[in-house]
């Protein structure tokens, strides 16, 4: 077989292997070096990848990095059903009003839940009497509409990630900081994340919100799993995006070293890479992880993959034949 064919058969194979993530095998068995090469390139590609998204987000923002951070860090609240809601809270209740009431903890959450619509659906009592009247003020003060609550899925949401439950956190998380865009580009460390992010909803969720969970308290706090995935997908992105932005590497290299201060992802995709032997031994190579599976193996594109470049340049240079390893690949 020459090497046109062995190309052509090898990229043939990776395809037909690529929805079970098959290609896990060769990334296994490479060498300490050509693994290191996949990760970087795999994990600044999902970097320019959300440097995009983030971009556009600063664009319809009316380039206010304020309202940018903003804006990332309610969909970075949730990536599942409700993330477009957030992103219509987000538009719908501005930065520069949110940070007009920033040192109440308690106006904050009239805000939150008062636009959001979800207001209407908590239990009616002396507190919840007193959001609504002190929300009543504020949409008036602020010339504010309120979102359908028909846009949040709230049926199956388990308690941890029911919108409300989240809305009263990023309340505390808002109060807490007296700008978000300073506190997150501050982020140096594990440590600084988990102190930025860890909090915990006001007293009065605590018993209300939840009273038939037996730990209601470890729920209504936004834990230090949680605050990695915010320290991946929010801080680092963030950082990543501006600092390319504003042409200050030492900020893209922190939110690299950000990265890899942080533990792996722990999901769908990491589990079937696991199966084949690939783990991640940090969030920055979880994020390459995902980059291949999700960009790539996903969409067949075998031929555009990080991981096959390198398997490619292993005929090109007579270090690799698929004969040798094809025995080994079908599931």
């Amino acid at each position: 077989m020459n090497r046109t064919d062995e190309h052509s058969n090898l990229l043939h194979n990776l395809s037909k292997g690529a929805e079970s993530l098959a290609c896990g095998r060769f990334l296994q068995q490479m060498g300490t070096l050509e693994r290191c090469r996949v990760y970087t390139d795999a994990g600044y590609d999902r970097m320019m990848r959300k440097h995009r998204k983030i971009m556009q987000i600063y664009e319809e923002s009316c380039k206010s990095w304020d309202q940018t951070f903003y804006k990332v860090m309610l969909r970075s609240i949730d990536v599942g059903a409700n993330r477009s809601a957030y992103e219509q809270l987000a538009d719908t209740l501005p930065y520069r009003v949110v940070l007009r009431e920033q040192e109440s903890k308690f106006r904050l959450e009239a805000l939150l839940l008062g636009v959001s619509g979800l207001l209407c659906i908590c239990k009616e009592d002396e507190y919840t009497s007193r959001l609504r009247q002190e929300f009543r003020f504020l949409k008036s003060k602020h010339s504010l509409e309120t979102m359908p609550v028909s846009v949040w899925h709230t049926r199956n949401s388990m308690p941890y990630n029911h919108p409300v439950l989240r809305l009263v956190q990023i309340a505390t998380l808002i109060n807490n900081m007296p700008f978000i865009t300073n506190s997150i580009l501050d982020c140096r460390s594990c440590m600084d994340v988990e102190r930025l992010f860890c909090v915990s909803a006001s007293a009065y969720w605590t018993t209300h919100l939840f009273p038939t969970l037996a730990d209601t308290e470890h729920t209504l706090r936004l834990g230090v799993q949680k605050s990695y995935l915010l320290g991946i997908n929010l801080v680092a992105q963030l950082q990543y995006a501006y600092g390319v932005h504003i042409g200050n590497q030492a900020l893209t290299y922190n939110s690299i070293s950000l990265l890899e201060s942080l533990p792996p992802e722990n999901n769908t995709y990491t589990r079937r890479w696991a199966k084949y032997g690939v783990k991640a031994n940090n969030a920055f190579e979880s994020q390459a992880l995902l980059q291949i599976a999700t960009e790539y193996c996903a969409q067949r594109r075998c031929e555009e993959c990080h991981l096959a470049k390198v398997l490619i340049n292993r005929l090109i240079e007579d270090k690799y034949t698929w004969q040798e390893d094809a025995e080994g690949y079908d599931d």
